[in-house]
């Protein structure tokens, strides 16, 4: 009873997002249907917690969360009219997008993957140099650590 009922309200916030949300993008360019994932708080925290053992029981409104590009961006309770959904979730993906912690065009992680690597490249660059100045004992043990790490 429970699953059918969680597959049944899994099912309706994922209309909500392929058909009232999808409709603030362009779907050529931000398809939510394949960059958006629904979790149940049901299947993914312990029984133990008293909230889980609360929904599981009936006794509390099933939660769910919403993941844009596997990143967490809101959770809500299937009381929460379809509007206020909405709301929440176009909001926090609004932040998420200003502080640049999920980006729409998927070319800009490929992008940021290669800034974060120049960026390692230059650090490791500059402790080479550094090692070049110091003793030539202080050189072998630092390594010896690197080739432990």
């Amino acid at each position: 009873m429970i699953l059918s009922t969680l597959e049944t309200q899994r099912n309706e916030i994922r209309h909500l997002l392929e058909d009232r949300i999808q409709g603030h993008f362009d779907k050529n360019f931000v398809d939510l249907s394949k960059r958006c994932r629904v979790e149940a708080d049901l299947d993914k925290w312990r029984p133990e917690v008293k909230e889980i053992w609360d929904q599981k029981k009936g006794n509390r409104e099933n939660w769910f969360s919403i993941y844009f590009d596997n990143e967490f961006v809101c959770s809500f309770s299937m009381d929460r009219k379809p509007a206020e959904v909405e709301l929440i979730f176009l909001k926090n993906l609004t932040r998420m997008y200003e502080d640049k912690e999920i980006y729409f065009d998927l070319n800009e992680y490929i992008i940021r993957d290669e800034l974060k690597r120049i960026e390692n490249e230059k650090k490791q660059d500059a402790f080479n140099k550094q090692l070049e100045n110091e003793r030539p004992e202080v050189k072998q043990v630092i390594k010896e650590l690197n080739e432990t790490a």
